[in-house]
């Protein structure tokens, strides 16, 4: 594979995203495909060799280059013209790796074409939540993988990272936060719940449903294309090689009534017939799901310790074993008989329970009854009269003690027949180097106001002078122990009149670097009414004997007044301020720190205004 080189498009071979001389580092592109394709690896390398380089790229490929550059970047990888695609080799050596290329880059800019930038992400019907990117099946690895990740708009201005924005993010894509925030490990989740994750995403191949996912679950297989469902088939019988976790059999529909259509059979009746009905086979079906969507209701499932498998099933837990064979899945699962509608039927107790702790099982139908007894194929099963179906079954652990004593280890053979269906350039200023001030600070912490929050205090009736520094992303305030306090210190206006010189404010916002607290330095407070003297000015008066603001006794008693954000519930904090309320909340835009280096505390400021109805 190739990284690309933003100074003039020349694309440079590359072994593996660990492969880069020490200290040079990549950025990487996370974007949605567009449906008339992209400018592929041997168009560009095309245009290199007539010298046109970057000039006669496609757009997104030339601005994305001088995105990257402007953020100190001189190697950019983008999938879709860093793999020669012409070589199946290549293709699925680039498949089985993409994962590790995210994880390894050291920043992920995620393109969202269809997103503006002054629009609150968080509104309940924004282009942010109706993004394309978010329901294709490859870019949930891409998501997952960064350990930074930034949201760029259409017009390359950020909207937010993946930790900034982790509760939203969260909310319309089912991923934990602690995941997005790598606060837990991805194994620690169950294959039932990661599967979930991409249920309602979609691929443009059929294929690519189970490709998507080999870094999700660790694996490595071999790609075909034209293989169609089949991949997914493949993909699942690897997992369960390698991944200690049965939830990968309990897809589909379930049956979690706390009254049971079953009957306790407390012992197997002896075989009459020779040759099984119908009613015992249905070759639609198999152990395993046809794609990740039958995850859909899934996600709720956990594996269980052994000492709880234990105590619930009165059996020492055995570990599985599982071996594929032409007839299906051979394996030893705890079996309990019962009757279902006048039909012999068992449930196969596995060690996994829901979020309410139930027991789940594997309905199990007999295939053969007197030649092959081991033999047994599941089907979907429901009431007809409630028109409900169901293959796995949610027992209570009352549910489960009346069966306990009929409950003992098999050796199966689960049938899985598996029938397949078939810009301005000044506006893309730089983030990330805008971001990092020169010079050696103690206490350094950088605040940045998105743009739509500032859209959204004009809509509220309220304005930010144009004084402010401002960049890409909207307002930015450099924090640090010499920043004097009026420099940090922000003045709400009416939208109409327009400020001037000779108005006061109607709120007073103000933040600093308190000296005295090492640990969480920033602070914030904010006062209302025109009529008070301006907060920086009530701070000043520390120093009014000439005392520098950066000794000690300069800063005002901050923990005495709760103005400490990292003491904050969830980093917000109202401020009643006379007729207005002025909500604040701080978010960190990062999760540690970036390949050893101290970074600024950086945070994402969310302000909202609301009048009170307070006399």
């Amino acid at each position: 594979m190739y990284l690309l080189s933003t100074e003039d498009g020349t694309l440079h071979e590359c072994s593996g995203p660990h492969a880069l001389p020490y200290g040079e580092h990549y950025a990487i592109l996370s974007h949605v495909w567009l449906e008339s394709g992209e400018q592929s690896f041997q168009e560009l390398q095309i245009l290199v060799e007539k010298d046109a380089g970057l000039d006669r790229a496609s757009p997104k490929i030339r601005d994305f280059c001088a995105f990257a550059r402007l953020e100190g970047y001189a190697w950019v990888w983008i999938d879709s013209c860093c793999i020669d695609k012409t070589s199946s080799a290549e293709l699925s050596e680039a498949i089985n790796s993409m994962f590790a290329w995210y994880a390894a880059a050291d920043v992920c800019f995620a393109y969202l074409a269809d997103v503006g930038d002054e629009e609150d992400p968080n509104a309940s019907d924004s282009q942010f939540r109706r993004s394309r990117w978010f329901t294709r099946g490859w870019t949930l690895q891409e998501l997952i993988a960064p350990q930074i990740l930034f949201f760029i708009s259409r017009d390359w201005s950020l909207i937010g990272t993946k930790t900034t924005l982790a509760p939203l993010v969260e909310e319309i894509t089912g991923i934990d936060r602690a995941i997005l925030t790598r606060q837990q490990k991805l194994d620690s989740v169950s294959v039932a719940r990661r599967m979930s994750w991409a249920s309602r995403r979609k691929t443009t191949r059929i294929e690519d449903k189970a490709y998507s996912l080999l870094g999700i679950f660790g694996i490595h297989m071999a790609t075909i294309y034209g293989e169609g469902e089949n991949a997914f088939l493949r993909l699942q019988e690897e997992i369960l090689k390698r991944v200690p976790d049965q939830s990968i059999l309990l897809w589909g529909p379930r049956l979690s009534d706390d009254s049971l259509p079953f009957q306790h059979h407390p012992k197997i009746p002896p075989s009459t017939a020779d040759e099984p009905t119908s009613q015992y086979w249905d070759s639609r079906l198999g152990i395993f799901a046809s794609s990740p969507a039958e995850f859909a209701s899934s996600g709720d499932l956990h594996p269980m310790s052994p000492a709880r498998f234990s105590t619930l099933t009165g059996l020492d837990f055995e570990l599985p074993e599982y071996t594929i064979t032409s007839y299906g899945l051979r394996t030893r699962f705890p079996l309990v008989p019962v009757l279902y509608s006048s039909t012999l039927t068992h449930l196969a107790i596995l060690g996994c329970e829901d979020s309410k702790r139930r027991i789940l099982a594997l309905l199990l139908f007999p295939r053969y009854k007197r030649a092959l007894r081991s033999l047994f194929s599941h089907r979907t099963e429901g009431p007809e009269a409630e028109g409900a179906s169901f293959r796995t079954v949610s027992l209570t652990v009352s549910h489960l003690c009346r069966l306990l004593g009929s409950i003992n280890y098999a050796d199966v053979c689960v049938l899985h027949q598996y029938v397949p269906t078939l810009h301005k350039q000044k506006d893309r200023l730089t983030m990330l180097a805008e971001l990092r001030p020169k010079g050696p600070y103690r206490h350094l912490s950088v605040v940045v106001i998105p743009k739509w929050v500032i859209s959204g205090l004009s809509s509220s009736g309220l304005i930010l002078p144009d004084t402010y520094a401002r960049f890409a992303a909207g307002i930015k305030l450099t924090l640090t122990e010499r920043t004097p306090l009026s420099e940090t210190t922000l003045h709400l206006y009416p939208t109409s009149p327009r400020p001037s010189a000779s108005r006061l404010p109607l709120l007073e916002l103000s933040m600093w670097a308190c000296e005295r607290c090492k640990e969480s330095p920033l602070c914030a407070s904010a006062i209302g009414s025109p009529h008070k003297k301006p907060f920086h000015a009530m701070v000043h008066k520390f120093t009014e004997r000439g005392v520098s603001l950066r000794e000690p006794e300069a800063s005002p008693c901050c923990s005495e007044r709760s103005w400490h954000v990292d003491t904050w519930a969830d980093g917000s904090r109202v401020f009643p301020c006379g007729e207005w309320d002025l909500s604040l909340m701080f978010s960190p835009w990062m999760a540690g720190e970036n390949h050893g280096t101290p970074v600024p505390r950086i945070y994402s400021l969310i302000i909202k205004a609301v009048q009170n109805t307070r006399s």
